[in-house]
């Protein structure tokens, strides 16, 4: 039977972490959408992770829907439902950016992936460190149509 993170692959394995209360997030990232003209609807999961993640199917191209998952840390992740992967690095650049905290993206492919990648990127604002995207580190090696590219 294979793992939750493979089960929920490819929105498992891209996704993002952001150091902040749960409550903060969702109201920047609703406030940010807002502005923008884009609204969500919010519904609470309290039953399991599992549960949670089938809330965002269907997955598709377009990444119409969030999941913000509050962990027993300080951190919150962040899951889309993107046919390729969660795609953090808008929401978690900006967020870190405007509410002066750490994000993060997470990726680790599976090698039987035909563009496998194992990425870490940290994501601040300049007095925390980061560039004015929002980059504080980023570290990397993907496996494109040319073999393996390691970059920082």
């Amino acid at each position: 039977m294979p793992s939750l993170i493979e089960k929920w692959h490819p929105v498992t394995h891209d996704f993002g972490l952001i150091k902040a209360p749960i409550e903060p997030v969702l109201a920047e990232l609703l406030n940010w959408h807002g502005s923008l003209g884009i609204k969500y609807e919010r519904t609470e999961i309290a039953s399991s992770l599992a549960d949670a993640l089938a809330s965002l199917l269907p997955l598709a191209a377009s990444q119409m829907r969030r999941l913000f998952v509050a962990t027993s840390s300080d951190w919150v992740a962040c899951f889309q439902n993107g046919i390729q992967g969660s795609d953090p690095f808008p929401a978690m650049s900006y967020l870190a950016m405007r509410m002066g905290v750490l994000a993060m993206r997470v990726c680790c492919t599976p090698d039987r992936e035909e563009y496998s990648a194992t990425i870490w990127e940290v994501y601040a604002r300049q007095s925390l460190g980061g560039c004015p995207l929002g980059y504080r580190r980023s570290l990397g090696v993907a496996n494109d149509d040319d073999g393996w590219e390691f970059y920082e």
